[in-house]
């Protein structure tokens, strides 16, 4: 995604922060773009905690990945980044399977400060 080869239309996230420009695109590593400088879910109303965030990204056809990079929000002094994920995966956008780590655990090591 850092590369751009992935267009803007085929990342979908579950939420933008209200009367931001923290958009979907602005998922990608190291885009630190004013204002924002990162995709920002939105949390009002609910716990800050919340694991119904998501971002989506259409591959367009199976594909292996073989690592994924995270990284917080640094833009303007923000020091703001999620402590860890999971990965879902699916085949037609609506059967949806958690991909496991060897352990058998769900969850993955987010950003560090």
């Amino acid at each position: 995604m850092e590369d751009g080869r992935i267009k803007n239309s085929r990342i979908r996230v579950s939420s933008v922060r209200p009367s931001t420009s923290a958009s979907g695109e602005q998922a990608r590593l190291r885009k630190n773009i004013p204002t924002w400088g990162a995709w920002c879910p939105d949390t009002s109303g609910a716990d800050e905690l919340s694991a119904d965030e998501y971002i989506e990204v259409d591959l367009l056809a199976p594909t292996k990945i073989t690592a994924i990079a995270t990284q917080g929000r640094e833009y303007n002094n923000a020091n703001q980044l999620f402590r860890k994920y999971i990965l879902s995966f699916s085949n037609d956008g609506r059967t949806w399977h958690f991909y496991n780590k060897d352990d058998g655990s769900k969850p993955f090591k987010g950003a560090k400060v």
